[in-house]
């Protein structure tokens, strides 16, 4: 079967020798574009497809017998895999390195997908971070909840999540540091924290916290002091010894507890 963005090779005979063809099918899957390679290497026989892995055109080395060496792992996909492996590899590789530091043809290479492939999703590296930036913000509001008879609690949750994700810290601090817009609490789906800032009004109105707060200012007081130990400048802070976060974790939850007692 033939998929967007594979390479199709033909064998021609021309004048009296064999000519290959390389075409790329375009990535509406609607038509095969006319010839981006021509080798004379090759033999009269039926079209090989190519699938996207490995696909710069430059590359293709057509052998005597008309094959081409494909990895094991080379395997068609539909433009929703191809898509979702592009962004599952960025993702990692934009929280270890950046953008500045990250390098698209280790992207493509995770993803396995050419350069090539990956810009016809994304037109540069800057899209890309933005769109993963996005997503990553999408998914991070999205698994926390606050229960407006327990909100200190989410102070715990929070402080777990970094945990057990710190690919989400590494990728709000990148997105601050590389400059990208601020990421706004307004209504952008279900992900967006308008559920987190509708609990936290709720307890207000039924006085299980401090009303005085703005809800919002309250909001990021509280992801603060999730996330200090995250932030703390002493490298030396970050520990795996399950007693040790256990306590970390109490105190952050002590701690909301007195930012949000009402007051007297």
């Amino acid at each position: 079967m033939i998929h967007p963005g594979d390479l199709v090779v033909v064998h021609h005979r021309r004048w009296g020798r064999t000519v290959v063809h390389v075409h790329r099918v375009s990535w509406d899957g609607r038509y095969i574009a006319g010839p981006i390679h021509e080798s004379e290497r090759g033999e009269v026989g039926t079209p090989l497809i190519v699938p996207r892995f490995g696909t710069h055109a430059s590359r293709v080395d057509i052998s005597a017998t008309g094959t081409l060496p494909l990895p094991a792992a080379a395997v068609p996909g539909s433009t929703t895999e191809i898509r979702r492996d592009i962004l599952a590899a960025a993702r990692a590789e934009f929280a270890e390195y950046g953008l500045a530091g990250a390098r698209i043809d280790h992207i493509a290479q995770n993803a396995r997908v050419s350069t090539d492939v990956l810009y016809a999703h994304f037109s540069d590296k800057a899209a890309l971070f933005r769109e993963i930036v996005t997503a990553d913000r999408d998914e991070y509001f999205g698994a926390l909840t606050i229960d407006p008879e327990a909100v200190a609690e989410f102070v715990g949750d929070v402080f777990d999540l970094t945990q057990s994700h710190p690919e989400h810290t590494r990728l709000i601090t990148w997105a601050r540091l590389e400059g990208q817009p601020r990421m706004d609490f307004e209504p952008d789906g279900d992900a967006a924290p308008q559920h987190l800032l509708a609990a936290i009004e709720g307890a207000q109105a039924a006085g299980h916290i401090d009303s005085s707060w703005a809800p919002l200012d309250l909001l990021v007081l509280l992801f603060g002091i999730a996330l200090a130990w995250a932030q703390f400048p002493d490298a030396s802070s970050t520990w795996n010894d399950p007693a040790t976060l256990a306590a970390r974790r109490a105190a952050a939850v002590d701690a909301a507890n007195r930012l949000l007692a009402p007051r007297r």
